[in-house]
């Protein structure tokens, strides 16, 4: 645990300062999760409203649609709501591709300026400490190294974080809708992994 921690320790250092740009990707993150949620949360009302759609209609969700004051046929409410989710779905494949977007910024961003700060102390550090080492191991750090750190490390940690935050409003809707479902699929999970 300790190493976990002293790892992440060192991620955040190279970060730096564009730490304070982190609060804005994990909302964006969450933004998208939410409309995950929406979707999925949409779809079991959905396919059962096309298969039966007296039974949805007289049930919690006709109840809510009463109260908001919607009152639509059911070949109607069909047609609506199969727009309304087929534009969620849209608006949250746009959102994953800004969110990626802001990932490779945020990473590739961070690789330019450990790159500069490298040459940098390398420029600035004095004759005797810089013969001491070979000239391919000054080009390695910072053309492979933090190459490496971006690709390796930083990208797949923020797309790691940004998956998470689905994973997790997943799981709180499966256990909310159907605990026996999520209990099932965790089962399953767990079997595959074994």
């Amino acid at each position: 645990m300790n190493s976990i921690l002293k790892y992440l320790r060192e991620i955040f250092y190279l970060i730096g300062s564009d730490k304070k740009k982190l609060p804005k990707m994990i909302f964006l993150f969450m933004l998208v999760s939410l409309l995950d949620l929406i979707g999925i949360g949409l779809m079991g009302p959905y396919f059962t409203l096309v298969i039966n759609p007296e039974k949805v209609l007289n049930g919690t969700f006709g109840t809510i649609l009463e109260n908001i004051g919607i009152a639509l046929a059911p070949k109607e409410l069909i047609v609506t709501i199969g727009v309304f989710l087929v534009f969620i779905f849209l608006l949250k494949g746009i959102a994953a591709v800004f969110i990626n977007r802001a990932i490779l910024k945020f990473s590739w961003n961070r690789q330019t300026v450990l790159r500069i700060k490298l040459m940098k102390s390398y420029q600035e550090a004095s004759y005797i400490k810089f013969i001491k080492r070979n000239s391919s191991d000054y080009v390695q750090s910072i053309l492979t190294l933090v190459g490496q750190f971006e690709g390796h490390v930083l990208q797949p940690l923020l797309r790691l974080f940004s998956e998470g935050v689905v994973a997790i409003g997943l799981i709180i809707i499966l256990s909310y809708t159907t605990g026996l479902g999520l209990l099932l699929l965790t089962l399953i999970v767990s079997l595959v992994l074994i």
